[in-house]
Parts: C-alpha cells; structure tokens; sequence
C-alpha cells in the first residue's frame, strides 16, 4: 500500500477504500474471499457439466457465454486500462439483473401509455429509449457511490465499462429470447418453427437469433438496418462519455477560445452518440422479416413495422446520416485506438512510464506538455512507445523470476502493479481536485433527467405512434411468462434445485459477488414461482394494482413491502420466504372458510357463498374505461358464476356494459369476459353448433321450434364492434377455463373466424 503515495503526498481515499483496508484485517473477511473463489471454481465446474449433458442448456447457455466472451475480449484489448477485471466483471454481473428491471420499467410505461408491449410503437419507442438509457444505470451507481474512481477512468476504462454493462443486459435478452424460440408456445413461433430442425441449436439457428464467435465486433445481421448488439453500441455510448470527460480535462490546457470550443463539443457528443444508439435500436425493431416460400431467402423490409417510411422525419435522416446502424463495431475499434492515443497524455503527465523505468521509484515530478500541436502529439505517441516496452521488459523480469523461484504468484502480481501504476498516474492528473462532490451529483443529475424522460415524455410519444399505425395487441410476453411457469410446475424438486444451483453458478462466474449470486440463486426460484401472478400483471398492471390494494389491508401492504425489501440484501431471501409462509398461512384462512362452505352448502356465489376478498364496483361508474359497472344478468350454474368471480375479481351482482353489450368485468385495463366449463361438451356433440351461433332448432321436448342463444363467435365479434363503436382501442380478454374450448377458439382465431382483437387467455379454475 506504499504505491498509494505520490511524492510524498498521501491520496485522497474514498469510502470505499478505506473500508476494503478495513475488512481485510479480519481473518473472516479473508476466508470468505477464499471461500467465494473455491465457489467460484465449483461453479465453472458446475457449468461445464450441465453444457456437456443437456443440448438445451448448451443452446440458451450459448448466449450468455458469447456476451461474456465480448467483455473479456475487449478487457484485453484495452491495454492501458486502470479499471480490474473484478470490477469490469462486477458491472457485466450487476447489468444482468438489472436487465429484468429495465423490462418491468418497460411494462410500466407500456401501461402508463395504454399500449401493449410488443405492439409496433412499444417495440420503436419504449424499447429504443428506454433500453438505451437504462442500461447505463450501473455506470451512474458507482458515479454517485465512488465519484472518485470515475473521476480518474480512462477513455479505455469507459469503453470497456460500457460494453460490460451492455453485454449483461444482452445476455439476459438473448437467454430469454432463446428460451422462448425453443419451449414457447406462441402462435407466430409455432408456424415458424414447423419448418425448423428439432434440436434446440437447430431451431435457433432456423430462427436467426443473434449468433456468437471468436470476434466481438462482429455484426452478423445483413439487413438494412442491423444493430450491432447492446455491448457495442453501449460501449460506443459509454467511450462518448469518457472522450468528453478528456476533452473537458484538456481545454484547460489550451487558449480560452479554442478551450471553449472543446467544452461545447465535450457536451454535445455524448448527447449526439446517445441519440443514434437511440436511432439504431428503434431502425431495427421497426424492421419486418419474413420468408420468402418459393425461394426460402429472407425478405427485410426497412421500417416495415412503421409503414414504410421512419416514424419521425428526424429519425429517419439520422439513420440516413449515420449509416443506418451498420459498421458500429469496428467504429468500436477505432475508438479503441483512439482512446489509447489520448490515454497517452494522462499517463505521461502522471509519470506512469518513469515508473516503469525506475523499479521502485516514484513518479517524479510531473512534466508539462511541449510546445506546439506536433511537438505534444510526439510526445504522447512516444509515451506510449516506452510505456509499452517498459512494461514489457518488467514483465519478462517477474516471469523468469517466478520460473527460478517457482511461484507463478510473483508474475500475476507484477501484472497488477503495472495496471495499479496507471491508476496512480490516472489519479494524480484526473483526480488532484477537491470537488468529486461534483461528479456525484452530475450522475445523480443525469439518472433523474432519464427517469424524467422515461416517465414523463415516452408515454404521449407511444401513444401518439400507436393511434398513427393502429396496431393491435397480441400479449406475447404475458404468455413467455405463462410458459416458464408451466415449465417450472412441471419440474421435480431435483430438476428445481439444479435450475437454482445453476443460476448460482453462472453469477459466480460472471463477477458477481457471493451475496448477488446466492440472491440471484433463490431469486430464480422466487421469481418462476411468481410467473404466473406477473403474466397477470403484465396484461393488466392497473387492474392487478387494484385488486390487490382492495383485498390488502396497511399492515398487510407494509409488511409485503418490507419482505420484498429484505430480498435484495444477502440472507435476506431466508427473511423473505419465512415471512411468505406466514403470510400464506393467514391468507389461506378465508379460503379454508370458503371450501368448508361450500362442502356444506354447495358452490353458489348468488346464495352468499363468494369466492374470497372481491371487490364492490360502484354503479354507474367506469372506472376510467370506455363503459359503466352495471347489474350483472348472468344466472348460469354456480360453478360458473364462481369461476367468474374468480377472474373478474368481483361479486356475480356486477357486470360492465359497453354501448349496451355486456362483459363480466373491467380490471382497469381490459375488458373481461369468463368462459366457465360446460363448452367443450357442446363443441365436441353432435348437436350443437357451438362455437359458432345455432340462432334456432327444432325441440323435440317442447314440439316447437325454439331460439338458442349465440355461439362464442358471435358473441365476440359483437362484443368488438360495441367496443369499437366508442372510438377506444380497449383490449378484450377472455378467460376460459377448459383447454379444448382455449385451443378450438385460438385455431378459429388464426383461421380468421374468430376476431383477433380478443386476447384468448387459458385459465383453470381454482
């Protein structure tokens, strides 16, 4: 710890600093750190096995270790770096977790702006904007936690930063998107995949999910509009960032007026390469392919979603301008080269290559830039000349030093000597000043303009572009989580401790620490057993809200909210799951009451006997959707009437009336509508025309002619007229609880004899 003083002079160290010196006195803190690093090997051990048996885990398993492998690369690319692997794998780490907060954020303003998630303008705007600032949320965390360190990055140690943080959101995304090509049920995906091999690898390679090699700059994507993957262009938003910061730094050393210049182009360019990283995410999802059947090529078509044509003109002539997102990863590159150029200049003025020089010596004192533009650049280009062979020549000393002592330790230290010099050199040009105060708050600063922007200005901008293109919603992500949980409920106990196990491992290796990765371990297991309940959320999050502030009381919000505060903090998922089983015990208090009622008396919701915690609507109103609550009319059997309570969440009494036709119930977001038993039997007799309308028949018990009522054809298609008719785009659900009748109604729906704009959901009865 002896390096840590310059001339003298002791560093500023921050918080954190000074509490890891702290920790490390402590012989526990030690043995844990070695205890995590045998987990970690464990872990390495525990994935290679489960690539070598299970085709399936190799396929998903594959994205993950492309994304990781793009870090690595890049991480040894950057030679003049003064960040550590530990770090740059931490952030990769956090990023990945992180990514499934950046998808709920985007459900959020999805609902907030009343348009589904997948539709053509929630995939151009939500995922362009959203994704792209908030993946860089990790980099403002350690900016408000330890200004300092981020004080004295490199331009290097912003690119490789950046693309760490992009790769964990990538590998996340890729993961996901690889789990539903290969077990999703979709309709879209299930047409495609007809034609595609059976192997897991088969169907993502049939699919053109995103492929991963030797090279991280790779852009396998031809089409006209090809992104280059969340870990280039987040490091070429991020290497933005640092070359302003350098460029701010240096226009102290110039004239005033030509200072001034570079200060305004330091605060224009992060600006500039966000909003084409913003540009090139929006270009792609706008982007149609399809097949062509006669000859089996792929058919792009730029903006197909959008109708053609850019959804802005700006997009559009910045896409024009910029090359419509191709070439970005050797863009990536060159700034690579680039950065260690400029790098230069801060390692010459800190007296990183006398160090070199000099084993055992300090810095000296620092030297001033020569004269002139040539004579400045000279210096920097031999700066890193002899940084370069001064680094080498240490490094050949410590490797036949540990080869005659045999202790390879003594090389893997000198490495870390040479990357903590720099970090020295870095900190005594960078960060000399007293003011880091000023780096946190510009972080903060930056978080809350994008928090803004999310919140406030992307949602009028989706629904401006949704009542533009007139889209319909399709809900795919409701049944992505639908089908994990199926998965998951189909799983043994076994199969679920090895999913758990492998979650654990995969964040060891990733960086993380020992606390995230038992965390994001059990986390897996909390968060497939929640599937379920999100996938009703994700349909209708304002209903969902409602209902459950309506059937929880304070004290049951606050300890709810507490016991999800306690799972992000190590051991806390121990605290959570004792007080999930308590909470469950008291809530099965009033369903036990119900079913010892209804063993008693028989299932009737109309004889008193509720389904448990409903809500009371009030007549009249419309609780913000396109009808009012009205009295319900709906007198089929008791199991009917309770399965309807069920879904509606309120008493039978109550129904929604839309321009005179009526629906079960609106949670808020959706109008819904519950399809109890008792259809399948119809559709599958002879005698019924069911689902399609058998407007009358001849009764031989009644010897006349008599009227039936409509079929569920009908009835939906009157149901979407009567919500048209209100100049609303509101959605339409049905929950059926019989799988044939679900799977006779989805195939009419794809025949184009059942309307599309209803949202077929499969829900059992409890």
């Amino acid at each position: 710890m002896s390096s840590l003083n310059l001339d003298g002079a002791p560093v500023r160290l921050e918080w954190w600093e000074r509490l890891g010196s702290f920790l490390l006195q402590f012989r526990a803190f030690r043995i844990l750190m070695r205890v995590r690093m045998v987990l970690t090997w464990v872990s390495l051990l525990v994935v290679a096995v489960t690539l070598a048996v299970s085709p399936l885990a190799r396929t998903v398993l594959g994205a993950w270790i492309g994304c990781f492998w793009i870090v690595a690369v890049c991480f040894w690319l950057a030679r003049g770096k003064t960040v550590s692997w530990g770090m740059t794998s931490g952030i990769f780490a956090i990023s990945m977790p992180w990514a499934g907060a950046v998808g709920w954020i985007s459900f959020q303003v999805a609902a907030a702006a009343r348009v589904p998630v997948d539709h053509a303008a929630s995939q151009v705007v939500i995922a362009g904007v959203v994704e792209e600032l908030a993946k860089l949320a990790p980099i403002c965390l350690v900016a408000v936690i330890a200004p300092g360190r981020v004080r004295r990055l490199l331009i290097q140690d912003w690119l490789v930063l950046g693309v760490a943080c992009g790769a964990g959101f990538m590998a996340v995304e890729e993961v996901a998107r690889r789990l539903a090509f290969i077990l999703g049920n979709t309709p879209g995906l299930q047409l495609s995949k007809a034609i595609c091999p059976e192997s897991p690898a088969g169907i993502v390679e049939c699919m053109h999910a995103r492929t991963f090699g030797l090279s991280p700059f790779y852009e396998g994507d031809p089409s006209p509009t090809a992104y280059a993957g969340h870990a280039i262009v987040t490091g070429l938003v991020a290497v933005s960032i640092g070359l302003a910061r350098h460029l701010w730094w240096r226009a102290r050393h110039h004239h005033p007026a030509f200072g001034v210049a570079l200060r305004c182009m330091a605060l224009g360019l992060p600006l500039g390469v966000l909003w084409v990283a913003i540009v090139d995410h929006m270009t792609t999802n706008s982007t149609t392919v399809g097949t062509n059947w006669f000859t089996g090529e792929r058919v792009v078509k730029a903006w197909g979603a959008t109708k053609g044509e850019a959804p802005w003109p700006i997009v559009g002539t910045t896409s024009s301008m910029a090359g419509s997102g191709q070439g970005r990863g050797w863009l990536l590159l060159v700034m690579l080269v680039v950065a260690v150029l400029l790098d230069a200049r801060v390692m010459r003025l800190g007296g990183y290559a006398r160090v070199l020089a000099t084993p055992g010596g300090g810095p000296g004192a620092p030297q001033g830039p020569p004269g002139g533009v040539a004579g400045r650049w000279g210096a920097d280009v031999v700066e890193v000349a002899a940084a370069a062979r001064a680094k080498a020549h240490r490094l050949r000393l410590a490797l036949a030093q540990a080869a005659t002592t045999r202790r390879p330790r003594l090389f893997l230290r000198a490495w870390a000597e040479h990357r903590i010099a720099r970090d020295l050199a870095a900190r005594r040009v960078l960060d000399a000043g007293p003011h880091r105060w000023a780096t946190s708050a510009l972080a903060a600063a930056a978080t809350l303009a994008g928090a803004w922007i999310i919140y406030t200005v992307v949602p009028p901008v989706v629904t401006e572009l949704n009542q533009r293109l007139n889209g319909l919603p399709a809900f795919w992500f409701a049944g992505v989580l639908d089908m994990l949980a199926s998965v998951w409920e189909s799983m043994s106990p076994t199969e679920k401790a090895a999913l758990v196990l492998i979650g654990l491992a995969v964040v060891l290796l990733s960086g993380g620490t020992l606390g995230m990765a038992v965390n994001v371990g059990l986390g897996i297991a909390t968060a497939l057993d929640a599937a379920r309940p999100a996938a009703q959320l994700v349909r209708d999050p304002w209903g969902a809200t409602g209902h459950y502030l309506d059937t929880h009381n304070d004290l049951e919000v606050i300890t709810d909210a507490g016991l999800a505060a306690m799972a992000v903090i190590p051991g806390g998922k121990a605290v959570r799951g004792a007080g999930y089983a308590a909470k469950t015990a008291r809530a099965a208090k009033p369903v036990k009451r119900f079913a010892h009622a209804q063993a008693r008396r028989g299932l009737n919701p109309r004889a008193g006997i509720h389904y448990p915690r409903l809500r009371t609507p009030r007549p009249g109103h419309s609780d913000g959707g396109p009808g009012l609550w009205g009295e319900g009319k709906n007198y089929g059997s008791p199991r009917s009437q309770a399965y309807e309570e069920q879904i509606t969440g309120v008493p039978i009494e109550h129904s929604y009336y839309v321009n005179g036709k009526e629906f079960d119930g609106y949670n808020g977001f959706a109008l819904v509508d519950a399809k109890g038993e008792g259809y399948a039997f119809r559709i599958k007799s002879d005698w019924s025309k069911e689902p399609y309308t058998t407007p009358e028949r001849y009764s031989k018990t009644k010897g006349k002619i008599i009227k039936e009522k409509k079929g569920l054809i009908d009835i939906g298609k009157e149901q979407v007229e009567a919500v048209r008719a209100t100049g609303t785009d509101t959605p339409i659900q049905w929950h059926i609880a019989e799988e044939y009748t679900f799977d006779v109604l989805r195939e009419k729906q794809y025949l184009g004899e059942f309307p599309v704009e209803i949202e077929l959901i499969h829900t059992p009865p409890n």
